[in-house]
């Protein structure tokens, strides 16, 4: 909020109302197209209600005039709703239950649990609605809503996918929607589940721990992969994904590896995770990035050259988050410039983030990588040959290419000469149980088990 309230500009709640005041129109503009939702959510924590937000020019607050900096970041000091030297605390380790259920906001969307997914008090969570479907994550969506409409028929949800392709969107989603329907849920990230577990175990509350997670009738927890290696918290995992079965109630998980790719999990865990529905999501595409920049820009009241959007969407990688970046530092360059947002401005602005300034690594690299290491000839992944030497490297070099790069099915597909992308989501599944069983492969150089495998081809596609 300091980034945009830097002096010049004043707070002041009057007849019910909170009165943004700056010296000029400018300014205003700023905090009305930038703090907007900021001020409202952190006056309705403070009042309990959402006020009315008005704009104001006021003379007095220019610069250099004494009375204007003597008013300068105030508020009513009966009700004291800012302190802009203040971040908001952080609670790792809030309570569940009835501290993650706070009421719909005016417009109905669903402020955040305190605590949930580790993110300050008060954080709007995202909504269905506003998710971009892409073909790779057409299905996803599709199971968010299921778990909405049908809450219990499909359980555990388990989304996975790599960072920023949408599964924390999603989990926000089937939260939101789920809480205006008037429904008790939680949301959590494995962080929280794990300090919360083992709180309980040091202070025999147990009992009270399971029960405010499983008397709701959603559970949501986020980053499930952190809790690889933590046995006692697994176990305890298990116990709520066979509580939530037996009671035919939601549970959502999501994590940015299949199951199968994490061996501490075990066999039961594995097999109930499977049980319900899983669905995995990719980085996103072109398409896919160009929707997202466009519902951004949305958000934000601002609009785009479509020259820019093309190269945006082209050479920015295929991360949500990332894409929310760079229109920030562009927004912000912008105004420290004050130049116009052209082609030539952008890749100046984001040289160190355009695909255009670093290596990408494409489908044909990873096949050359596979083949040299398990000396094949070039080209000799590209049909449809049954015969073991090599379905086993292509079905790795498939696992690589949805790992590595932000090629759809179809098109991972297309490039091994297959007639289905179904073979290729089966290839992930089948390297997620070559790793958990520890499987020997023979490569030119002797055999070694499939973990040691993906290690030398990942460090020959850096190096490459």
């Amino acid at each position: 909020m300091d980034l945009w309230l830097r002096g010049g500009e004043a707070l002041r709640f009057e007849d019910g109302a909170l009165v943004v005041v700056a010296a000029d129109e400018f300014t205003l503009d700023r905090a009305r197209r930038n703090l907007r939702d900021e001020l409202l959510l952190a006056a309705e924590q403070a009042l309990g209600q959402r006020p009315q937000l008005l704009f104001q020019i006021d003379d007095s607050l220019r610069r250099g005039n004494t009375a204007g900096r003597s008013k300068r970041r105030t508020v009513d000091t009966n009700q004291r709703l800012f302190d802009f030297g203040d971040e908001q605390p952080r609670d790792a380790a809030a309570p569940v239950g009835d501290a993650a259920r706070p009421a719909p906001t005016s417009n109905g969307q669903a402020a955040a649990p305190r605590g949930a997914a580790g993110a300050p008090s008060g954080r709007r969570f995202a909504r269905l609605e506003t998710f971009v479907i892409s073909d790779a994550s057409r299905f996803a969506h599709a199971a968010a809503l299921k778990a909405v409409a049908k809450p219990g028929d499909a359980s555990p949800l388990y989304l996975y996918g790599p960072t920023g392709c949408g599964k924390t969107h999603l989990a926000e989603g089937i939260w939101s929607a789920t809480r205006r329907a008037g429904k008790h849920c939680v949301y959590l990230a494995a962080e929280q589940f794990t300090t919360q577990f083992l709180e309980s175990l040091r202070g025999q509350g147990l009992p009270s721990f399971r029960r405010k997670l499983r008397d709701v009738e959603l559970l949501i927890i986020d980053d499930v992969q952190f809790l690889h290696g933590k046995r006692a918290t697994i176990q305890e995992l298990l116990n709520t994904v066979e509580h939530f079965a037996r009671e035919r109630k939601q549970l959502v998980l999501a994590a940015d590896r299949p199951a199968v790719d994490l061996p501490s999990f075990g066999p039961e865990l594995t097999a109930r995770l499977s049980s319900g529905l899983t669905a995995d999501l990719a980085a996103l595409d072109a398409t896919a990035r160009r929707g997202v920049l466009e519902a951004l820009l949305t958000q934000r009241g601002r609009r785009l050259p479509d020259e820019v959007l093309e190269l945006l969407a082209a050479e920015l990688p295929g991360d949500g988050r990332r894409l929310q970046g760079a229109l920030h530092r562009l927004e912000a360059m912008q105004e420290a410039t004050g130049r116009s947002i052209s082609v030539g401005f952008v890749r100046e602005a984001l040289k160190d983030l355009l695909r255009g300034n670093s290596k990408m690594i494409r489908l044909v690299d990873i096949d050359k990588v596979v083949c040299e290491l398990f000396g094949l000839a070039p080209k000799s992944l590209q049909t449809e040959a049954k015969a073991r030497s090599i379905t086993t490297p292509r079905t790795l070099a498939m696992y690589l290419a949805r790992k590595h790069t932000g090629a759809g099915l179809s098109e991972i597909s297309e490039h091994f000469g297959l007639r289905s992308h179904s073979v290729v989501v089966a290839a992930q599944k089948k390297v997620g149980s070559w790793r958990q069983q520890q499987t020997l492969l023979g490569l030119t150089a002797g055999q070694c088990d499939v973990e040691e495998a993906l290690r030398r081809m990942e460090s020959a596609l850096r190096a490459s």
